[in-house]
């Protein structure tokens, strides 16, 4: 594994992020604030994954796969739009492709998913995931 793919799998991993960066669309963004919305809707997101409504999908994000009300559809949206800041932010400061981020962030999220979690494989397919490696 080259440095920078091991730096990230260790940010990553770790959690760690700096205080700030820029986003390209939006401007200077607090990542600590990122964390702090995502640790907040962390509860809702594994109830719902729980009940199956939504899965971690091969790109790193959240998909649904059931019926959500429109503010538990909000929340899924909201949480997807800070992993994306966060891709960038990771992609930018290793100054590798978001997709690459992206990618990898979406294995370590499958290794580290619960039974019973929806994942998406890398060939696209969907399976609940049946036991932890």
């Amino acid at each position: 594994m080259n440095n920078k793919l091991h730096s990230l799998f260790l940010l990553l991993m770790g959690g760690l992020l700096l205080p700030a960066f820029t986003h390209a669309q939006d401007g200077p963004v607090d990542t600590k604030a990122v964390q702090a919305r995502m640790k907040e809707r962390l509860p809702t997101i594994v109830a719902l994954k729980v009940e199956g409504k939504i899965g971690e999908a091969r790109n790193g994000l959240l998909a649904i796969r059931g019926e959500l009300s429109e503010e538990k559809t909000k929340t899924v949206h909201l949480e997807n739009k800070d992993r994306r800041t966060i891709y960038e932010y990771m992609a930018k400061k290793f100054d590798i492709p978001v997709p690459q981020v992206a990618t990898s962030r979406a294995a370590k999220i499958r290794k580290q998913a619960k039974p019973g979690t929806w994942i998406q494989e890398k060939g696209g397919a969907w399976v609940k995931k049946t036991a932890q490696p």
